[in-house]
């Protein structure tokens, strides 16, 4: 490989495969932990739409979800 040959790769992707993980201790029993963001698969910013995270007794307050495929460049919050 050319020397910034990874770097030439990275550029030509226009998709990832991303995870999520977040501790939040502030949640209770039946609540969720939503990922919005800038893209389809995240909602379009509408919380209703999100992307659900998991949680279980064992690993609380750690929260996690994926894999989803999502635009390279997108913007995200979690809700």
């Amino acid at each position: 490989f050319a020397p910034g040959g990874c770097e030439c790769l990275l550029a030509a992707m226009t998709q990832a495969e991303v995870f999520f993980r977040v501790a939040c201790k502030e949640t209770n029993p039946g609540q969720e932990i939503r990922v919005c963001g800038s893209v389809p698969e995240l909602g379009n910013w509408d919380p209703a739409k999100g992307f659900p995270l998991q949680t279980c007794e064992d690993t609380f307050p750690i929260w996690t979800g994926g894999p989803v495929t999502v635009d390279r460049d997108f913007e995200y919050k979690f809700v």
